[in-house]
């Protein structure tokens, strides 16, 4: 099998039902494996072995095996827009509020196998982002702070009015991972096209001060954060990849 090392490919990748996942922004990482990471999220054209199978199938190449992670620990912070002052006194200015939430190592899997000279598939699991925040510690207001006002834990009625920062304790988490089967077809010297099918997962979990109180079981109530817990979903769609030497 010739490899072509230098040359110009024209890469016209297309997408049924399932994300372009070359670019990034927000919560979604660059690249898709260590390669194409280090590229700045290149590679639309140019053969990346396994780690082509969601940038552009028709690229898959060679018996390849390809293990990585990332460690993924943003500085996220968030500052309040709301003088709240006048309901926590002077040192209640609302300044930056830091998130705790902790690191995240997103993993990413994927294997190519030559059948033959001209055809490739392959199997691989990406992380393609996720994300959370983590404001618990953010100075909660209880009715009138300057009275020294705190819920009463014998009655559901404890007159929260918000945070410091206006964070109101919000913790969520985020997920997205892609799983992918790539097969390759090597046309004539020049052509190649490819095909891979994808599913993605998501689940996203969300909780936040609302002032909810529940019962402790021991005759009282104490202060609850809202949330449903973690929701998830499953996608599923397919890529399209073209690759031709010129």
């Amino acid at each position: 099998m010739k490899i072509i090392r230098k040359s110009v490919l024209v890469a016209l990748p297309f997408v049924l039902g399932a994300p372009s996942l070359f670019a990034t922004n927000g919560d979604y990482l660059i690249g898709l494996g260590p390669k194409t990471r280090a590229m700045g999220g290149a590679g639309i054209a140019y053969s990346l072995g396994a780690e082509s199978a969601l940038v552009n199938p028709a690229l898959i190449e060679n018996k390849r095996v390809m293990f990585g992670g990332s460690y993924f620990s943003p500085d996220v912070k968030f500052k309040n827009g709301v003088d709240t002052t006048a309901i926590g006194g002077a040192d209640s200015k609302p300044s930056y509020q830091d998130s705790d939430k902790g690191i995240s190592l997103i993993p990413e899997v994927a294997i190519s196998y030559q059948v033959d000279d001209d055809t490739v598939w392959g199997v691989g699991m990406f992380g393609i982002g996720g994300m959370g925040v983590d404001y618990y510690d953010d100075q909660t207001f209880y009715g009138n702070p300057f009275k020294r006002h705190r819920p009463d834990p014998k009655t559901p009625q404890n007159e929260y009015i918000g945070t410091k920062n206006g964070t109101n304790q919000l913790t969520t988490n985020i997920q997205i991972m892609s799983f992918a089967l790539p097969y390759a077809k090597r046309i004539n010297e020049k052509l190649r096209i490819g095909i891979v099918p994808v599913i993605m997962y998501g689940a996203f979990g969300m909780s936040f001060n609302s002032g909810a109180y529940q019962p402790d079981g021991q005759g009282g109530f104490h202060n609850v954060n809202t949330g449903a817990g973690t929701s998830e979903d499953i996608g599923f769609g397919a890529q399209f990849g073209l690759g031709y030497n010129v």
